[in-house]
C-alpha cells in the first residue's frame, strides 16, 4: 500500500470513527476523549481550528438535538450550562464550565485553519465571569479555586454581588454553589429579589465555609478599565461554618475569623448588621462569648420580630456554634 493511499484509508478511518454530525457552516464534532491540547492536534489533523462559541452558535443556534461536550478554542467546555444544556445561549448569556486541570472530552472544530486563534481574547465582551472546575469528576478546593483563577485565567474570584448582577441584569446561569472572592462560598442567586443584596436572605447562603471543601468557583476575568470589588457587606459581619453546621466552639470560631483576615464580631456589630438588613438564622458566637443570630423576616424556627436574638452565654469549650465575623 502506497503512503496517499494509506493516508486516504486513515482519514477515512478517522472520519467514520469520529464524526459525530455532517458539517455544517464549516463547524464539526470530533468524539474523542482528549485534553485541550490534544484536542486542537485533532483539529489541526483535519486542516482546521478549535471552533469559537460564536461559530458554533452562528451554526446551531437556538438549540443542538443530541448535543455532546466539546473543547472550544476558548477553553471551555461546550454545552455544560447549569440549566438546559443543549440550548444555545447568545454568546454573552453563555456559562459553559472552565476546567482548571485535566478533562477529558470530545472537541468542537472549524474547517478553516486560524493562525491567530491562540492570541485572541474569546471570553465573553461584556460580561467577563466564568465558571471553574477541577475535571471530569472532581470540583475545586478554594487554595485550588483561586489559584487556577489567578494564574491560568489571569483574573480574580468574583464578589457574590458581581455574580448575582450578571444573573440578574444579563441573564447568565450562574445559580449554584460556588467560591466567591474572599474565600466566601454559596449561591449568590439563591432567593433574592430586594434590590441590596445583602438583605435576606444573603446571609443564610453566603458564608465561610471550610476551605478543603469541594466546590465549582466564580472568577471574574476583568477588562483593562475593572478595578477589585470589595466583596463584604458594608456592615462587615459574616457567618462562617466549620466541617458542619454549629460545629465550633469559641476558640474554634476565633480562629477561623483570624484564619479569613477578620476577628469574631462583638455583639453590638451584630446587631448593627442586622438593623442593616442582615438575617442568618444560625446560632453563632460573639466576642464576650455569648450565641446570637441576626433575624430581619419573622418566620417560623428563627424569631416572631426582626430582632437579635440572644442566646446567652455558653461555655466557650464544649458549646459548638457558627461563627459571626468582623471583616
Amino acid at each position: 500500500m502506497d503512503i496517499t493511499h494509506r493516508k486516504n484509508t486513515e482519514q477515512r478511518i478517522f472520519e467514520q470513527h469520529c464524526f459525530q454530525w455532517p458539517v455544517k457552516d464549516g463547524i464539526y464534532f470530533i468524539a474523542r476523549e482528549d485534553d485541550y491540547k490534544n484536542a486542537a492536534a485533532s483539529c489541526r489533523y483535519q486542516l482546521g481550528s478549535i471552533a469559537s462559541y460564536e461559530l458554533l452558535y452562528n451554526a446551531f443556534q437556538p438549540s443542538l438535538e443530541n448535543c455532546k461536550e466539546g473543547w472550544l478554542i476558548s477553553g471551555e467546555i461546550a454545552f455544560t450550562e447549569l440549566k438546559d444544556a443543549c440550548i444555545l445561549k447568545p454568546p454573552e448569556q453563555r456559562s459553559n464550565v472552565f476546567p482548571c486541570q485535566s478533562y477529558q472530552s470530545g472537541v468542537y472544530c472549524h474547517k478553516e485553519y486560524n493562525t491567530s486563534a491562540d492570541i485572541l481574547d474569546y471570553l465573553p465582551k461584556t460580561q467577563r465571569i466564568i465558571r471553574l472546575t477541577n475535571s471530569n469528576s472532581k470540583m475545586l478546593n478554594a487554595e485550588d479555586a483561586k489559584i487556577c483563577c489567578s494564574t491560568k485565567f489571569n483574573g480574580q474570584l468574583a464578589t457574590p454581588l458581581n455574580v448575582y448582577n450578571n444573573s440578574l441584569s444579563l441573564g447568565v446561569n450562574l445559580c449554584g454553589n460556588g467560591w466567591l472572592s474572599g474565600m466566601l462560598e454559596g449561591n449568590p442567586c439563591e432567593g433574592h429579589t430586594p434590590p441590596d443584596f445583602w438583605l435576606y436572605p444573603a446571609g443564610n447562603f453566603i458564608r465561610f465555609k471550610p476551605l478543603t471543601g469541594d466546590s465549582q468557583a466564580f472568577c471574574l476575568v476583568p477588562l483593562a478599565n475593572q478595578s477589585y470589588i470589595d466583596p463584604f457587606p458594608s456592615h462587615r459581619v459574616m457567618s462562617g461554618q466549620g466541617q458542619g453546621r454549629h460545629t465550633l466552639n469559641y476558640y474554634d470560631a476565633d480562629a477561623l475569623c483570624k484564619s479569613r483576615g477578620g476577628r469574631i464580631a462583638s455583639k453590638i456589630e451584630v446587631e448593627y448588621a442586622q438593623q442593616s438588613g442582615y438575617d442568618v438564622c444560625e446560632f453563632g458566637w460573639v466576642k464576650n462569648g455569648e450565641i446570637v443570630y441576626p433575624v430581619v423576616q419573622p418566620r417560623s424556627g428563627c424569631a416572631n420580630i426582626p430582632t437579635v436574638v440572644n442566646v446567652g452565654f455558653k461555655d466557650k469549650t464544649t458549646f459548638t456554634a457558627m461563627a459571626y465575623c468582623y471583616m
